[in-house]
């Protein structure tokens, strides 16, 4: 036990990792790995020389490698004992007890590993991150498997711009344990890229510093399973979900424009037509209107979402139209189906956001207003009947004053005369944003565009490097020569018979990429019962 403690705690050297070379800190990471992959399960779980456990021996931070494996090997010896232990602690395939020291160690590792070791046992990490969350949902309790699973994304990368299969069982954990602001730090980074193979000449070591997580999160690295275009959808269903219950509306519509826009062979998929719904609702809450369909949507997938999501665009346009009275009869029409589709809570949301946008109407177009005058145009269906009530007056005024203590509506209410009998009067003031919000807007659009650059000279260099381009690039020279020598000179679609290498390098016109006259999309997805009841999170 000796020996193998000696040889486990071989790597860092004294004089530490961070003064090793890319290339001495692979030679030594992988002389660990291939100890470990020679000692059986056993002898990891074994008493060292004074009594105690390799993982009290071992420093997360410092071994992450052999910590992560004697983690395995303690889980797995568990499993295999399961049946002769008390089932408060273990279930069925030897799921960890949050209330055992396994656990309490495995969270402190996920909290505490070095990314650079860990890239070399993809594999084994995922496998103790899904231990993690699986276990968590067994006992009922996601919740405690939130934080460590996010701080498993964001130590392996800090940019959370690599997908990973962590990222959609990330999402998926935080809906079910309710814990939308927890999952922020994943969500609001936006996704840049998926695992793939490096091309032969982009490889880097694993242990290479100040690389995108593209050259390390690859398809062969282990620390992401197998994706599909199910897993993108799943992620941002469940991602829109989670902005819906924040009522963030600009970051749910753009998660379901990414789904309702996914490529499919001409059919719209379950999920797509149920963000297409959601969708919907979102784009009135965010704009007062539908979206606009994203360009690169399928045609024929289109034709699906009009075709079951009609109840849904007929709220849109009553809702368009400005009368309440209408949009409360779309409402009470489709009951019904807005329960069964779990949209309940966004469709009240809705209603109670008619007045906010139709007040929003009137300012562009007058400067004062009387709250009689406004009622009468926030309920047109109403105006051949009686006058309005007293009660209708004070709610319609009872609104515009939230508005106002919120800040969503610049005005004033007043009364011309002291006679409490005379009508209130609402007087519009132009928005206008300080001159240091201005700045702080420009500041930030231009770190985005650096990171978006920096982004697109990474792909570029990959693309250079790909099979697809070198091969196209030997034919054109060849073709080059063979122009020359006639004459003539080739065009880039005449070389092997493509075109178009940014669009894939393999031929045909380049992929209409316009979402509309924004830049993108609004996306939206209703959660569960209790929408309106407030922000949820942890």
């Amino acid at each position: 036990m000796d020996k193998l403690l000696s040889q486990l705690l071989a790597f860092p050297p004294p004089e530490g990792a961070d003064n090793l070379t890319d290339s001495a800190f692979d030679s030594l990471v992988k002389d660990v790995v291939n100890v470990l992959q020679r000692t059986p399960a056993s002898a990891l779980t074994s008493e060292t020389e004074d009594g105690g456990t390799l993982l009290q021996a071992l420093d997360p931070r410092l071994n992450s490698v052999p910590y992560l494996y004697v983690l395995l090997a303690q889980s797995n010896s568990q499993q295999s004992h399961s049946g002769k232990t008390s089932s408060a602690f273990f279930v069925n395939n030897g799921l960890i007890d949050p209330m055992t020291p396994l656990w309490a160690n495995a969270v402190h590792f996920l909290q505490k590993f070095d990314s650079r070791q860990i890239r070399y046992v993809g594999h084994e990490f995922r496998r103790l991150v899904d231990l993690i969350a699986k276990s968590a949902k067994s006992f009922g309790k996601p919740l405690l498997a939130v934080h460590p699973v996010r701080s498993a994304i964001l130590r392996l990368d800090a940019s959370s711009e690599t997908f990973t299969s962590t990222h959609t069982l990330f999402a998926s954990l935080c809906l079910q344990a309710r814990a939308f602001r927890a999952a922020l730090p994943i969500l609001d980074k936006d996704i840049l890229g998926l695992p793939s193979t490096p091309p032969a000449g982009l490889s880097s070591l694993p242990s290479a510093t100040g690389l995108s997580s593209l050259t390390y999160i690859t398809e062969s690295s282990g620390l992401s399973a197998t994706l599909n275009y199910t897993d993108l959808i799943e992620y941002h269903l469940h991602g829109a979900m989670i902005y819906i219950g924040l009522k963030n509306w600009e970051r749910a519509y753009q998660f379901l424009s990414l789904v309702i826009a996914t490529p499919t062979q001409n059919v719209a998929s379950s999920p797509m037509v149920e963000a297409y719904k959601k969708w919907t609702l979102v784009s009135l809450l965010l704009s007062g209107q539908a979206g606009r369909m994203p360009k690169t949507a399928n045609p024929t997938a289109i034709k699906s979402f009009h075709a079951i999501g009609k109840p849904y665009e007929t709220i849109a346009e009553a809702f368009k139209a400005g009368d309440a009275m209408k949009l409360q009869q779309e409402v009470e029409a489709g009951r019904d189906i807005w329960k069964e589709d779990n949209n309940r809570g966004l469709i009240d949301l809705v209603v109670s956001a008619l007045p906010r946008f139709a007040i929003h109407k009137l300012e562009s177009i007058y400067s004062t207003l009387s709250i009689a005058e406004i009622h009468h145009r926030l309920h047109p269906t109403e105006l051949s009947r009686s006058a309005p009530s007293p009660a209708d007056l004070q709610a319609t005024e009872s609104q515009i004053l939230s508005m106002i203590a919120s800040g969503t509506l610049n005005a004033t209410l007043s009364q011309p005369s002291s006679s409490s009998e005379s009508p209130t009067v609402l007087h519009f003031s132009p928005t206008q944003l300080s001159e240091d919000a201005q700045l702080a807007q420009v500041e930030e659009q231009i770190q985005r565009t650096i990171q978006v650059t920096n982004h697109i000279r990474a792909v570029d260099r990959r693309m250079a490097n790909s099979k697809e381009y070198l091969s196209w690039l030997s034919k054109a020279r060849q073709a080059a020569k063979k122009a020359g020598a006639s004459g003539n000179f080739a065009t880039m679609g005449e070389v092997g018979g493509q075109s178009g290498m940014m669009a894939g390098g393999m031929g045909g016109d380049a992929m209409d990429m316009e979402w509309g006259e924004n830049g993108y999309d609004i996306m939206d997805e209703d959660m569960m019962a209790g929408i309106q009841g407030g922000e949820s999170g942890i």
